[in-house]
């Protein structure tokens, strides 16, 4: 099965400019990108609560044009997404999402990026119950048929909420979630049935904050205290999985495979996601101006690794998929009601 629009492989995502992952130098922020750019990676996942992520990408279309002209410009794609969020109670914004209301706020995201189109303008919705979220949708429609979106995409929706707006003819483009080896909960369901949908999966979190590398190979287990905003996340879902010397284990997993196809514990961590059917991207995180993995990300894209070598991990995936959905819920269960 073909998905309808192209995805890269590999997309850079934005989140951790948003906060609590060191301070950013913006100014080298926006070259490191034109590097990412130049080296292949033209597609970037951002959204309007991530810090200047929206600005940065404004910033980069003038760079680009200005060094390169309009023909490079137009592979730049940027992956914005609208959370309409209640600062005070972290909750769904109490508003009517009348047509100029929703217009306005994407008005707000294309003046930041300096676009007259949004490529993938990604939905985030907390309450599943309130009926507000077709109204959102229907909207967001009209301003793909008024030609302000391109695409529409869904992000960490629950399976049983995907299906109801599928059921009602909404055309989604994507669907982004967390899917990695410390949180397979999508590979129980979510993965089929968006494969068999054409919709696009776009997985995020892939190498856990960084916790699927060779920094952390042999490592004693960190304390919470030294731990960054996404480091906290992911160490939580480590502990859940039987700990830091089950997590050693399977890095020493990783490590043999990395070793074999001289790639990193990143790289086999990323392509097994990559793998797992042919209409899922992963974004990786950059922590632009703060350290660079351009080569790595390239190095990844090049990887060609028979599906045996595999096997171990796949059995990983599915047996802890069934039992972190147990434990946390459905996909986007651990983000309703609480802080972005």
């Amino acid at each position: 099965m073909e998905i309808e629009k192209s995805f890269a492989p590999t997309i850079i995502g934005m989140w951790q400019v948003s906060g609590g992952h060191g301070k950013i130098d913006n100014s080298h922020a926006v070259e490191e990108m034109y590097r990412y750019f130049k080296s292949g990676f033209h597609q970037w996942d951002l959204a309007d609560h991530y810090g200047p992520a929206e600005d940065f990408i404004g910033e980069l279309r003038k760079i680009i044009l200005e060094r390169d002209g309009e023909n490079e410009l137009s592979k730049l794609k940027a992956f914005t997404k609208w959370v309409p969020t209640d600062l005070k109670t972290r909750w769904t914004l109490n508003v009517d999402y009348s047509l100029k209301y929703v217009e306005d706020q994407i008005d707000i995201s294309l003046k930041r990026m300096n676009v007259e189109k949004i490529d993938l303008l990604q939905f985030h919705w907390w309450d599943y119950e309130d009926p507000r979220l077709y109204k959102a949708l229907d909207n967001l429609q009209k301003l793909n048929e008024k030609g302000k979106i391109d695409q529409i995409g869904l992000t960490n929706f629950s399976l049983e909420s995907l299906k109801k707006i599928i059921e009602k003819g909404y055309k989604i483009t994507s669907h982004q979630v967390r899917f990695s080896l410390t949180d397979a909960r999508v590979k129980t369901e979510m993965l089929e049935y968006c494969y068999h949908h054409n919709i696009h999966l776009l997985a995020f979190g892939t190498i856990a904050s960084g916790f699927l590398s060779n920094r952390w190979l042999n490592q004693n287990e960190p304390l919470e205290k030294d731990l960054n905003r996404g480091q906290f996340v992911h160490k939580k879902l480590i502990d859940r999985l039987g700990g830091w010397e089950k997590f050693q284990e399977l890095l020493c997993i990783l490590n043999k495979i990395a070793f074999k196809y001289k790639a990193s514990i990143s790289n086999i961590a990323s392509k097994l996601i990559l793998d797992q059917n042919s209409s899922t991207s992963v974004i990786i995180g950059a922590r632009l101006s703060l350290s660079e993995h351009i080569k790595d990300n390239i190095n990844l894209n090049l990887l060609n690794i028979p599906e045996a070598e595999f096997d171990t991990l796949n059995e990983f995936l599915t047996s802890h998929s069934k039992i972190l959905l147990e434990d946390l819920g459905d996909i986007g269960s651990e983000y309703r009601g609480s802080s972005l």
